[in-house]
């Protein structure tokens, strides 16, 4: 690949990590789950069109931020205290994502929960269960969190 094009590709890259991120951070905004208007979010880690992980804090608080998992993939959060790093964090949305497509699954625990009956649980779970097992395997594989040479 030349340089110009590898340039190419590199800007594709990055322009859908940060419109990936600006949506996933304006999602979680917008379900009220950071209560100020003021947020600083950075990119913790990427691999485009799959996924991305970053921090997100409001700026009145420097003490904790949220993990934020965005991407072509459900967006969703967890505080700063699931996870030290980006791949721990990867691994914990893949659990929870695991353990609540199982949840999907089951009609008794559905009905429980008292989850809408106009959804379509099984498929949701088992798409929720495949993108999770994806996750694990970036998760697993060393080659996706070796830092790049300088």
């Amino acid at each position: 690949m030349s340089d110009e094009t590898q340039d190419d590709a590199n800007a594709v890259a990055e322009t859908w990590i940060r419109e990936s991120f600006d949506r996933g951070v304006r999602e979680i905004t917008e379900r009220g789950v950071l209560e100020g208007d003021m947020v600083e979010a950075r990119v913790s880690w990427a691999l485009p069109k799959i996924v991305v992980i970053g921090q997100v804090r409001e700026t009145y608080d420097s003490e904790s931020f949220l993990w934020v998992i965005c991407g072509d993939l459900p967006t969703d959060h967890v505080g700063s205290t699931a996870a030290t790093t980006p791949r721990e964090a990867l691994r914990h949305f893949s659990l929870k994502w695991q353990k609540d497509a199982a949840q999907y699954a089951n009609p008794e625990l559905r009905e429980k929960h008292s989850l809408r009956t106009d959804v379509e649980w099984d498929a949701l779970a088992a798409k929720l269960a495949r993108t999770a097992e994806g996750l694990y395997e970036i998760v697993d594989d060393d080659q996706f969190w070796q830092k790049p040479e300088q």
